[in-house]
C-alpha cells in the first residue's frame, strides 16, 4: 500500500492520482476499525489498492502527459473511493449492536462499492492482462 503511494507522488502532476492515493490511505486506515465483515472490507480495500496500482502503471507508461484523457476516468476513482471510505467509517464508528442488527444492510452496501470498483476500472479506456485481478 505505501508502495503504490509512493509511487503515486511521482506522478503529482496528474491531477486526481495524489487525491486518489490520500483515500486510500484513509481506506486502509479505516478498515482497521471494522470488526464486522472484517474480510470483505479488507477485499474492497485490496480492490482499490489494485485499482489505483494499475492506474499508477498506466500512467507510468503512457507518460505523464495524460491529464485530459484520464480526467473524467479519475473523477469517477475519486468518487468511488469515496464511497468505500465512507462505508468504511460508517462501519467502524456504528455501535456493535446495530451493525450485527444491520448486516444484511451491510453486505449489500459492500457489493455496491465492489460493483462500484468495477465500474470505476471500466471508465479506464486502456486495457491491461491485470485488470482481470483488479
Amino acid at each position: 500500500l505505501l508502495t503504490i503511494v509512493a509511487e503515486v507522488s511521482e506522478f503529482v502532476s496528474v491531477p486526481g492520482l495524489k487525491v486518489a492515493a490520500s483515500l486510500l490511505l484513509n481506506i486502509w486506515d479505516n478498515v482497521q476499525g471494522v470488526d464486522i465483515d472484517v474480510l470483505a472490507c479488507l477485499r474492497l480495500a485490496e480492490r482499490c489498492a489494485g485499482l489505483l496500482n494499475f492506474i499508477v502503471q498506466e500512467v507510468h507508461a503512457m507518460g505523464n502527459d495524460v491529464e485530459e484523457e484520464m480526467k473524467e476516468p479519475l473523477h469517477k476513482l475519486i468518487e468511488t473511493f469515496t464511497q468505500v471510505r465512507d462505508l468504511l467509517v460508517k462501519q467502524a464508528r456504528r455501535p456493535f449492536l446495530k451493525r450485527y442488527l444491520k448486516r444484511e444492510e451491510n453486505l449489500r452496501e459492500i457489493a455496491g462499492c465492489d460493483t462500484a470498483i468495477t465500474d470505476a476500472l471500466s471508465q479506464f479506456s486502456v486495457r491491461s492482462p491485470c485488470t482481470s485481478s483488479v
